[in-house]
């Protein structure tokens, strides 16, 4: 784990819990790091067992340890990846943040629809092997969004296990979290332009 109380800590702790495990008592967990660090732990024999992303997920199996759970294949959702603003820049600067969004979510179109292009950029940006850099491709695709906008029902999803972590009786308002006015209008701008990567 990288940090204690973080996403995925809040996933291992669900997944223990659905086999009737308590995470703390009847698991020991740490935080030892993000990234690759956790794959070190685990290959040192400091941890039994560790939570991997990409690319420390393959570097495991390449190591030959074996994989207990695939969060893919759970139905939790955990969002990765999301553009978070302050209220006072949205007022003070609105310009620069439809900028930003504006630029990311090009991006993000880029990375989704160009595999080959984004496998090159991959391969140089993880300093690793091409063959590598497109299983992490092909591993990351199938969850992306269409548009970098999710649905309410996936925005009420992804906040089952923070509730339940945080004691809360009810979800907080969505519309307090997330906020795709600027996402769409982009999007929308976008498309009328016919613009592509």
């Amino acid at each position: 784990m990288s940090s204690l109380g973080s996403g995925p800590d809040s996933l291992l702790r669900e997944i223990l819990k659905k086999h009737g495990l308590d995470g703390g008592r009847d698991v020991a967990i740490m935080a030892v790091g993000s990234g690759t660090a956790r794959f070190y732990a685990l290959q040192a024999g400091t941890v039994d067992a560790a939570m991997l992303s990409v690319p420390a997920n393959l570097m495991a199996q390449e190591a030959g340890f074996r994989e207990l759970v695939s969060f893919i294949d759970q139905e939790w959702i955990e969002l990765q990846g999301t553009v978070n603003v302050t209220d006072q820049l949205l007022a003070s600067d609105p310009m620069l943040v439809e900028k930003f969004i504006r630029a990311t979510l090009k991006g993000f179109v880029h990375f989704r629809d160009l595999r080959s292009q984004t496998i090159a950029i991959l391969t140089r940006f993880l300093r690793t092997k091409e063959e590598v850099a497109a299983r992490i491709y092909d591993l990351m695709r199938p969850s992306l969004t269409q548009d970098g906008i999710v649905s309410e029902e996936i925005q009420l999803k992804s906040l089952e296990h923070v509730i339940e972590r945080a004691g809360l009786k009810d979800p907080p308002r969505l519309e307090k979290i997330f906020d795709y006015t600027l996402a769409v209008k982009v999007r929308n701008e976008l498309r009328a332009k016919g613009w592509k990567p």
